[in-house]
């Protein structure tokens, strides 16, 4: 549990105080209580907003081309009054397709900031940071969303991209309601953002310009074929079919 709205990052720094603030919690009941209590959300885009709280989250960009540039949005709510004091996730990709370059934290999660990238697994391992500020500051209470850090990665290859957030399964990197102590993974929801990696520029064929395509291929020939037909005097062809 956690001790001054810290979480499991600040409340085991003190020999024993791990304990006594689980003891306190549990005598006055304050467990994490069954149900989702918060969302952890990615959003893809090719430029980053300037607001770490939004009403709101916009839809993930589909499309990226090999060599751009992808921001990696981590946003989280609660339903919770209090706010979080701190989230926690790991965040899971395809090697192949992407490398994560840096992870910065927002100004509301700059405390104990955390986040290690393997670029060769494809793993931003316990990426995690702290909101040291009052209950009263209800960081990502509901409707709002805080953005709690961005993941800058560079498009290597083609294909679907596929980010997925889920629970660090740390002993210290948590997620923490601020006052109620640190919350259970299954008591969150772990979003993902599934971007496609191809080049816009290369000319592609619809449907449509396929079927167009074949009946041109197939009038042509028919002309062609029709030009080479033996015609008698008056213009009218002689061929019967046969050889």
């Amino acid at each position: 549990m956690r001790l001054d709205g810290l979480g499991k990052q600040g409340a085991c720094l003190a020999a024993g105080v791990c304990m006594a603030a689980f003891m306190v919690a549990t005598a006055r009941g304050d467990g994490s209580p069954a149900g989702i209590m918060a969302a952890i959300e990615l959003r893809a885009v090719s430029e980053s907003g300037v607001d770490d709280v939004v009403s709101a989250l916009s839809d993930s960009q589909d499309i990226f081309a090999p060599g751009s540039t992808i921001f990696v949005e981590v946003w989280a709510q609660t339903s919770q009054s209090n706010g979080f004091s701190s989230v926690s996730a790991d965040v899971i990709f395809d090697p192949g397709l992407a490398r994560v370059e840096s992870v910065t934290h927002t100004a509301l999660f700059s405390e104990l900031r955390n986040g290690v990238i393997d670029n060769v697994i494809g793993l931003v391992d316990n990426l995690s940071g702290s909101h040291l500020g009052t209950c009263g500051d209800q960081v990502g209470v509901a409707p709002n969303w805080s953005r709690v850090a961005i993941i800058q990665l560079t498009a290597n290859a083609a294909g679907t991209l596929v980010l997925q957030a889920s629970g660090t399964g740390s002993a210290v990197f948590g997620t923490a309601l601020c006052g109620l102590g640190d919350l259970d993974p299954a008591t969150i929801t772990f979003g993902a953002s599934t971007v496609q990696i191809f080049d816009q520029n290369v000319p592609t064929v619809s449907a449509w310009g396929l079927i167009a395509l074949t009946l041109l291929i197939v009038v042509t020939g028919t002309l062609v074929l029709s030009s080479r037909l033996p015609r008698d005097q008056n213009g009218r062809t002689t061929w019967t079919g046969t050889a």
